[in-house]
């Protein structure tokens, strides 16, 4: 166990060992905490977070249960992907107290909540396992995270953010310079749509685009590189015809002051690919038109695009493969972001290769095989930056948190704003959701105008802009990075949700990043809200002080006005005058 008293905070990750030569008995329940905690009966219990991440408007909303006594939630994740369709960070709390909870396991975890008249009790762990443990070996367990508050509920995710950045992100191994990128990612928009764009050339002129942006600071090659193209070419390592390689792209790219990003999927490979002909021992695979829970094909090919095969992590020499591969094609291309996605379901292959004694072995160790593959990848490439992607954000948890940051926090961001897809409503709502426990994600604009601008701007960002089109407001563009690189800097400090999230058009939504000193206050006349102006109470503010407000408008145009510490606080009005548009108020102490 260990303690960070600065945080009134807690850890532990448990792992068994069998020392003995003959195998242990069945463990059947892994309940890694339990926690029985008294409380009155007449005192109120609430159960609060977010949902889990499910490529819809409904990602990462919150959600806040009453539990009454007699009550039982429980709650667990789908497919065998730490936040698909839940979230394993959460609060349990009163009116004046509470706890706030982060499970560390990249797989399938549980959390239970219940209560009866003498209190309620939490258990968490690994759901649905039967096995011993073979003579001499030893298996680690997820990790559990607690932080206790009293008093506001705001300040104490405030604590949980300063915790989570300094303890469990790639902060620790950056320090200072820490920095997620501000990428040109255009693969959704080009790769299908211009074949010369996935060329050599094709992607230099693309790093000729993102410098005539101006404010870019990553080129982002996507699923773009490999023979056979996505999806069915992944489990290919050699290039597409066309590219000669990445390490000219890369040179070219750090020329003109761009760190390189490269999207791999190593865990899913396709059949008939590189790796599917020279190493089908490192697979899981189902028999020929076998399909998983989700209705995919799981022998490697599908009509879809969604199926494959696994790679076993399970297995150790399949992990020292992939590592040594994966590796090498760093080194050789000089990148300098390694991007991971994982478009399969694994729960599937990982119950078809358990035997009936040995339920849920297999999950255990692929576990322990992808964190090594990960902390063997910055072991030896310290200034490497990993960005975790699983279909979007659906591997986001303790333990990938601590080694990785989130660019792609879920596909949504793989579509322009439309009647159907209200991308610019659901990545405010996914700011308000997932800001308040952590600190490194981020997401795609497809667009620069202000309102789909700020709705996107994280702790990183990622433009999807048609710069290919002779139309291309490149001024608006700079307007739009020239502002995001002026207040990036806030989403490393303090968050107050100033509106609620959900799935309304008819009222303004706010948020404020920033310290006593300085920060960011974002607003949004959300399309069906008829009130021009909104009053708004600044949080976190010095009463004694000034402010100078520096009040940028839905065309970028930017006024100053001085505003007391106390005014602020006490609320102050904002002004827009159509719906659909927004205001980014940076505020400074005098």
């Amino acid at each position: 166990m260990k303690k960070y008293p600065e945080f009134g905070a807690v850890d532990w990750q448990m792992t068994a060992t069998n020392h003995s030569d003959e195998p242990s008995r069945f463990l059947t329940e892994l309940d890694i905490a339990y926690l029985g905690i008294p409380l009155p009966p007449q005192e109120p219990l609430i159960h609060k977070g977010i949902l889990g991440d499910s490529c819809t408007g409904e990602s990462f909303l919150p959600f806040t249960n009453n539990v009454e006594i007699g009550d039982s939630i429980s709650i667990r994740p789908k497919n065998g992907k730490s936040s698909q369709g839940a979230f394993p960070f959460f609060d349990i709390c009163g009116p004046h107290d509470g706890l706030i909870c982060g499970i560390g396991w990249s797989g399938t975890w549980f959390y239970e909540l219940s209560r009866d008249k003498d209190g309620f009790i939490l258990k968490s762990g690994l759901p649905d396992v039967h096995f011993y443990v073979e003579p001499h070996e030893s298996l680690r367990f997820p990790r559990i995270l607690l932080m206790a508050y009293e008093g506001n509920a705001v300040a104490a995710h405030n604590r949980f953010r300063r915790l989570m950045k300094e303890y469990f992100s790639p902060k620790r191994r950056f320090g200072d310079q820490m920095k997620m990128p501000m990428a040109l990612q255009n693969f959704d928009r080009y790769s299908y749509k211009i074949p010369q764009w996935n060329t050599t050339s094709g992607q230099m002129q693309e790093i000729d685009y993102a410098e005539r942006c101006a404010y870019f600071d990553v080129y982002w090659m996507d699923a773009a590189w490999f023979a056979g193209g996505f999806p069915k070419g992944v489990g290919n390592y050699s290039f597409r015809e066309g590219l000669d390689g990445l390490s000219g792209i890369s040179k070219y790219a750090h020329e003109k002051g761009l760190r390189t990003m490269v999207w791999f999927e190593p865990e899913r490979v396709y059949r008939g690919t590189e790796t599917a002909r020279e190493h089908p021992e490192f697979l899981l695979r189902g028999e020929p038109g076998e399909e998983d829970a989700q209705g995919f094909c799981m022998d490697g090919i599908d009509p879809m695009g969604c199926a494959g095969m696994l790679l076993d992590l399970s297995n150790p020499e399949a992990v020292d493969w992939i590592t040594e591969l994966v590796a090498g094609f760093i080194e050789e291309n000089r990148i300098d972001i390694y991007r991971q996605d994982f478009n399969l379901y694994p729960d599937t292959y990982w119950a078809k290769k358990d035997s009936a004694d040995r339920k849920g072995i297999t999950e255990i160790k692929y576990m322990e095989g992808l964190y090594r593959f990960w902390d063997t990848l910055l072991e030896r490439f310290p200034h490497l930056l990993i960005d975790n992607c699983a279909s979007g954000g659906n591997r986001i948890d303790l333990e990938s948190c601590a080694r990785s940051v989130f660019c792609w926090r879920s596909d949504t961001g793989c579509y322009p704003a439309s009647e159907s897809m209200k991308t610019a409503l659901w990545n405010q709502n996914q700011n308000l959701g997932l800001s308040g426990y952590m600190v490194y994600h981020a997401i795609a604009s497809w667009d620069a105008a202000a309102y789909d601008m700020r709705s996107a701007m994280s702790n990183g960002f990622a433009g999807s802009f048609d710069v290919r089109d002779e139309a291309c407001d490149f001024e608006r563009i700079h307007a739009a990075l020239a502002e995001y690189k002026r207040l990036r800097g806030y989403w490393e400090e303090d968050f107050y949700p100033l509106s609620t999230a959900d799935l309304r058009e008819d009222h303004w939504g706010m948020c404020q990043f920033g310290s006593q000193d300085s920060g960011v206050l974002l607003a949004f006349r959300r399309e069906e809200e008829k009130e021009e102006k909104h009053t708004v109470a600044l949080r976190g503010l010095d009463m004694d002080s000034d402010y100078l407000l520096r009040i940028s408008d839905e065309d970028y145009h930017m006024t100053e006005r001085i505003v007391g510490g106390s005014t602020l606080a006490a609320g102050y009005a904002f002004e827009l005058k159509r719906p659909r548009s927004s205001l980014a108020v940076e505020y400074i102490r005098q």
